[in-house]
């Protein structure tokens, strides 16, 4: 109950003195029925007000935000609460956009800082309401100023920012957007300049460097600042000669990105890709990107766009047509991160809307029509993850491709553009850079992590939602569509009370020699996961889910006929709820067995399992149980797996790098378990 007290709490405070001091004539504490219902008293907070859509504790005190405050529209003690808010807002130098007048509340849709927005109740005590407000992504708003020469508004400080290199069809000078975060600029085309060509193809460049950098700039630009996730350095990867080694150019655009910036810290985005002939074979391209991704074992991100489906125009054709094309090369690499393609755009443009376009294909949440699938099958599950990709609107013979309303508002290039510095951009190309937008997200929130880690944080994100599963009912075909399914890069990058995500950077010999004459040993690295038994127990039936994540690079072999391709492979399991750690640790491992230990009766209902999850080296699963099935500490093991070093004397005593991540989200339950877990330390143990 919210109780309005615009002139002060004198009277809660009498009336609450009366219960305690003063009787009824029937005997009865006055004020009964008001006082004696009451548990605890309280200041109205932003949580509160909201009914949880807003968090204070996710609020940014320097950030902007859109708000409605709704408030009451008579006078409360006198004062207009509108007239309130309005000298309120004016005094901290935000403002009031608009103010819808309903019949009994007055709602205004205000632009204030975290901060502001924090003091708002207390300032404003006759607050009935706070909500987020709907947002229709207005790309016909930013078209239109664009259209009209409208300066572009302040850009705000990339310096300590990540590089993302785009290798791609390069930019030129002249739009501000990417003027402000470019770092610089080369081609490594023989005989051409980093400035891109004049074909239609060469604005893809400029296109994927705004959603390396800044996301999806629709939304940005009504909030009057951009901001930017990474600064960008240009590598123009493809120009008018396309007979080229891909292998051998992509090594050296990676390696002159990286002198470049000077910096081995680098994203790279490579939003292009070649038919795969073969659709279930790696190609030299590919293992060339698994060699520049290894590194030596230090790791690097590489993200690589899967690749699109083939055009269509039939509706009925959709979501099956996806898997009429498999990924592209060099899409198929292990060690890169794939992308595929979902889709939050739904809504036609007011521009759609003038063209008479059909009804967008995809429903929000599914996958995006333009993605292309996975070979499944034994190999590694690619795409890994799915990031938004636009959506169509087919009909009357046409694709519907590039609508308004179902693309990505992106930077143009001023070679293309005829004076506009915005664009619109769609397809997995797209979903590569929104990728690596997320990923220097996760690298400035969280600086000095290992690259595996960096990518593990944000597979860790990743779910098969509920309209994914509807959509494709079978786990097989779920996975050639979306991976491991669409991320969430706040999820990613930070942990909150009731979702605490953990990582652990962890190194692994897979064979260890035990003197002369005896055979190696094979490692296993057991981590303590501490989980609160209290605090679990207390919510006992209610479902909770656990994510893990294990991210590691294996180094390849240029030998298509090798059966085995990684020198080192590695696995992940987790002691089960049901499974002592002695008996989880007999279960796989069989030196323990052979002490007469009783293997364990097994782990999680995994929705992956382990078998599918386990053929690359990005494996993630998650299920949901219940909280009392995670309570007491569970040890989680990652252990080696056959591979080519074990046949190679040179290598059998290599270590591998690896990172693991797992994550407890209690979901609308708002229980810290970020505290107990946090004071914990993490034991390792060898075997």
């Amino acid at each position: 109950m919210i109780v309005y007290a615009p002139a002060g709490l004198g009277a809660l405070r009498r009336k609450v003195s009366q219960y305690g001091e003063e009787e009824t004539r029937t005997g009865q504490p006055k004020n009964n029925a008001l006082v004696s219902r009451l548990e605890t008293v309280q200041l109205t907070t932003v949580d509160v007000l909201s009914f949880g859509e807003i968090h204070a504790g996710d609020l940014d005190p320097r950030e902007n935000y859109l708000v409605e405050v709704w408030l009451p529209k008579e006078p409360q003690g006198g004062v207009s609460p509108l007239s309130s808010l309005h000298d309120y807002v004016s005094e901290q130098g935000s403002e009031i956009l608009d103010v819808y007048s309903a019949m009994d509340r007055d709602v205004a849709l205000a632009r204030v800082t975290g901060a502001e927005l924090i003091r708002l109740p207390a300032e404003i005590p006759f607050t009935a309401e706070l909500h987020i407000p709907a947002r229709v992504r207005l790309v016909s708003h930013a078209e239109q100023r664009d259209a009209q020469g409208y300066e572009i508004g302040p850009i705000a400080d990339a310096s300590s920012t990540a590089v993302v290199a785009i290798h791609d069809t390069g930019w030129g000078i002249g739009n501000p957007y990417l003027d402000s975060i470019t770092i610089a600029r080369d081609s490594v085309v023989p005989g051409e300049p980093p400035e891109p060509s004049a074909e239609p193809s060469g604005s893809h460049g400029a296109e994927m460097a705004g959603l390396a950098a800044f996301g999806d700039l629709a939304d940005q630009l009504e909030s009057g600042e951009v901001f930017p996730q990474a600064r960008v350095v240009s590598v123009k990867l493809v120009g008018g000669d396309d007979q080229a080694l891909w292998a051998e150019r992509t090594r050296l655009a990676i390696s002159t990105a990286e002198a470049l910036s000077n910096s081995t810290e680098v994203i790279h985005n490579l939003s292009i890709g070649a038919a795969n002939v073969r659709s279930d074979s790696r190609s030299i391209w590919s293992i060339a990107i698994d060699e520049l991704a290894w590194n030596g074992g230090a790791g690097r991100l590489i993200v690589v766009a899967a690749g699109n489906a083939d055009p269509f125009v039939e509706r009925e054709a959709y979501p099956n047509s996806i898997f009429g094309r498999s990924i592209d090369h060099p899409a198929e690499a292990w060690n890169a991160i794939t992308v595929g393609g979902i889709t939050a755009l739904d809504l036609l443009g007011p521009e759609d809307e003038d063209f008479s376009a059909p009804e967008p294909l995809a429903q929000a949440g599914e996958v995006s029509p333009y993605t292309s699938a996975g070979p499944g099958g034994l190999r590694p599950i690619k795409p890994d993850i799915a990031s938004e990709a636009g959506n169509t609107a087919p009909g009357g013979g046409i694709q519907g491709a590039g609508l308004q309303g179902l693309s990505l508002l992106t930077t143009a290039s001023p070679l293309h553009s005829r004076g506009r510095l915005l664009s619109r951009a769609w397809a997995t190309s797209a979903a590569a850079a929104v990728t690596s937008n997320d990923l220097a997200f996760i690298s400035n929130s969280n600086p000095g992590l290992r690259p595996a880690t960096v990518r593990g944080l944000l597979t860790n994100s990743a779910v098969h939602t509920t309209t994914l599963n509807r959509q494709f009912p079978s786990k097989t075909e779920r996975l050639r569509a979306v991976g491991y399914g669409p991320v969430d890069r706040d999820k990613a990058a930070f942990s909150s009370s009731n979702r605490p995500v953990l990582f652990h950077e962890g190194t692994l010999s897979p064979r260890r020699a035990r003197g002369s004459g005896r055979a190696a040993d094979r490692e296993v690295v057991l981590i303590r996961l501490p989980f609160p038994d209290d605090v679990l127990e207390a919510i006992h039936d209610r479902l909770v889910r656990l994510s893990v994540t294990l991210s590691y690079f294996v180094e390849p072999t240029a030998s298509l006929a090798r059966r085995d391709y990684p020198g080192c492979r590695l696995k992940w399991d987790l002691q089960g709820p049901l499974e002592t750690e002695d008996g989880f640790e007999a279960r796989i491992n069989r030196l323990v067995r052979e002490q007469g230990v009783d293997r364990g009766s097994g782990s999680y209902p995994w929705e992956i399992g382990e078998n599918e999850r386990s053929r690359g080296s990005l494996q993630h699963d998650t299920c949901v149980v219940p909280a009392s099935a995670l309570a007491g500490e569970r040890v989680l093991a990652v252990f080696p797996v056959l591979g080519w070093w074990d046949y190679r004397k040179e290598s059998m005593l290599n270590a591998i790098d690896f990172s693991v991540v797992a994550s407890i989200d209690l979901g609308d339950v708002d229980l810290d378990i970020y505290t107990p877990i946090s004071v914990s330390v993490e034991q390792e143990i060898e075997i």
